[in-house]
Formats: structure tokens, C-alpha cells, sequence
């Protein structure tokens, strides 16, 4: 029973759903039988929920009329079909000098969220102490992690928020290296679970807000495939390495949530943001953007050739994009200009 019960945490049930089906064995479900029927039927109950707000969602966005998803005030409300046809995304279109960046960084940290959160769920089944008790604990402190994010997102921010949740994970897990008692070391497993799922919650949201409408799908996709990569890592890590040195996998997961968390740093804070529409949106959305310098420029080579209302002009786009920038090139332009 205990063989088959690893087996399904490792290999047959990847979801969330099946991890906490798998943990209701332990309130008396102790027959495959039984297991396997709770696990589809929550599985079949989600999956009916989801298909059936999606079917909505889109036989609305079709007629062009809003869709009441019924999410919440922080959830998604409504979709709407968008006006006029639009070109279809690449992947090189990721690679412009202002999504690059974005689109690097994200999907390591996605990658790197996937590899800690199943990297911990696996190693939580080969903690001393009861195998089943070890997989509900694992599974059910999620939900406070789930609350604090929420709590968090709103008042520190996304990009503060996910730092801080990766840091701390990285800090369970190199705390895990240490040869702890048993109570100690299963605390800090379960530290480890709390604070990437939360993270996990929470990138949704930032990356959401941080690719332009545009691309948004096609950077979500790649994000996901990367954290899907990190999925497929996870055994070969823990198993493949962790028969060699039980530290390793662990100094890993430190390592490279660590490494994560703090690359978010590099990226812009999108809270109470307009979520951009196209890359013009995003770089002006960016502090030091290239946008306001490029502008600025345009403006200086105008102003030479004499041509006061393009200068205007000019130096009004780039009023918009960096006040200061703009005010500097302004009273340059006075003195050449007669005050333009």
C-alpha cells in the first residue's frame, strides 16, 4: 500500500487535484478503489467548471458583448471580442529590445517555480515520519500561502511580493541541507511548500501584466512550457542526483529560487498599472525607457533643421513618456528656437 501510495504521488497524479485525492487516504480511504474514485470525481468537477465558464466566455466575446466570468472582483470579469483583425503573435516578436528581457527572465522563474514546487512534493514522501501525514501537511499548507499572497499582492506589490516568497523558499531549502531533527526538518519542507506556492500564485499575475496584449498569450505559452520543463527536471533531479548526495537536489532548489527571486528585481512593478496593448505601451510603462531618449533625439535633430511645430510636436510625445527628459531638451530649444 505504501509502494502504490509513493508511486501515485511520483508518476500517476502530477495535478494539485490528484495530490490532495491521493491525501484523503489518510481519513480513512485506504483502498485503491475508493482513491480512485474521489480523485475523478474532483478532477471531472473541476474540469466541468472551467469548460463551462471558458464555452461562455467565448460565445460572448464572439456576439462582442461581456462575459461575466463570476471570478471575483480580482478575477478576470469579462472579455470582449477586439475590434478589427489583428496580426497573429511570433516567437521573434519576443525578442524586441523591450520584451527580451521580460521574456528571459520570466521563463526561468516560471522553470524555476515548477522545479522547486515538485521537487518539494516528491522529497516530502521520503520524510522521516508518517508518508501520508507528511503528503497532507504538504498539500494543505498551500492554503495559507494562498491567503498571505493575496493579502500581499495588493499592498506590496507584485514584483516585492514574488521576491520575497522565492527568497524565503531558497532559504528553507538550503536550511533543509543541515542535519536537523526530524520536526525541524519537516517545518522547514513544509516552508519551502508555502512560500512557492505562493510565488507560484503570483507570477500568473505578474506575467500577465508585464507582457503587452499583443504577445500576452504567446508569453504566457513560452512561460508555461518552460515551467512544464521544470516538471520533466524534477524526477531525473531528485531521483538520478539525490541517490548520490541527499544535499544536492536541495542546495538546487536554493540556489536557483534564490537566483529567481532576485532577477524579478530587474522587472517593473505593475501594480495599479494599465496593463499594456503593444510594445509602444510597455516602454512607456518602463522607467528609463529607451522611448523618452529616442523622442528627445528626434526632437534635437528637428530643432537643427529648423522646423519649430515638429519640434512641438515631438517634444509634447516626449513630455509624455519622461516630463524631466523633455523639460531638459525644452530649454535647450529656447535658446536656438525663440522659446519653442
Amino acid at each position: 500500500l505504501e509502494a502504490d501510495f509513493v508511486v501515485l504521488v511520483k508518476g500517476a497524479a502530477p495535478d494539485d487535484v490528484g495530490q490532495r485525492a491521493v491525501a484523503v487516504r489518510i481519513l480513512g480511504l485506504q483502498d485503491g478503489l475508493g482513491h480512485k474514485v474521489v480523485g475523478q470525481a474532483l478532477i471531472l468537477i473541476l474540469r466541468a467548471v472551467v469548460t463551462r465558464a471558458a464555452a461562455a466566455a467565448a460565445a460572448a466575446a464572439e456576439n462582442g458583448e461581456s462575459a461575466d466570468l463570476g471570478f471575483g472582483a480580482g478575477g478576470i470579469r469579462s472579455l470582449q471580442k477586439p475590434a478589427g483583425p489583428r496580426r497573429r503573435a511570433r516567437m521573434r516578436d519576443l525578442l524586441a529590445p523591450g520584451l527580451l528581457k521580460i521574456t528571459v527572465i520570466m521563463a526561468f522563474v516560471w522553470f524555476t517555480n515548477s522545479l522547486v514546487y515538485y521537487g518539494i512534493a516528491v522529497l516530502a514522501s521520503e520524510l522521516s515520519g508518517d508518508v501520508y501525514l507528511n503528503n497532507l501537511l504538504a498539500s494543505l499548507v498551500e492554503l495559507p500561502g494562498y491567503f498571505i499572497a493575496a493579502y500581499l499582492v495588493e499592498r506590496a506589490g507584485r514584483r516585492l511580493s514574488t521576491v520575497g516568497f522565492m527568497v524565503a523558499a531558497g532559504g528553507f531549502a538550503f536550511a533543509m541541507v543541515a542535519p536537523l531533527p526530524t520536526d525541524a526538518n519537516t517545518a522547514m519542507a513544509l516552508g519551502v511548500k508555502l512560500c512557492i506556492s505562493a510565488s507560484f500564485a503570483l507570477i500568473y499575475t505578474h506575467c500577465s501584466e508585464l507582457f503587452p496584449t499583443t504577445v500576452r498569450a504567446l508569453g504566457l505559452g513560452i512561460c508555461s512550457c518552460m515551467s512544464r520543463i521544470g516538471g520533466v527536471v524534477t524526477p531525473i533531479l531528485t531521483e538520478a542526483v539525490g541517490r548520490e548526495s541527499r544535499e544536492a537536489p536541495l542546495v538546487v532548489f536554493g540556489v536557483c529560487s534564490m537566483l529567481a527571486g532576485v532577477s524579478i528585481l530587474w522587472l517593473h512593478e505593475t501594480k495599479g498599472a494599465k496593463m499594456p496593448d503593444n510594445l509602444g505601451d510597455l516602454r512607456k510603462a518602463t522607467p528609463n525607457s529607451s522611448g523618452a531618449a529616442a523622442a528627445v533625439a528626434a526632437a534635437a535633430a528637428d530643432r537643427t533643421a529648423g522646423s519649430p511645430d515638429v519640434l512641438r510636436s515631438l517634444l509634447g510625445r516626449a513630455a509624455a513618456i519622461n516630463p524631466s527628459a523633455a523639460a531638459v531638451s525644452g530649454n535647450g530649444s529656447a535658446g536656438n528656437d525663440g522659446g519653442v
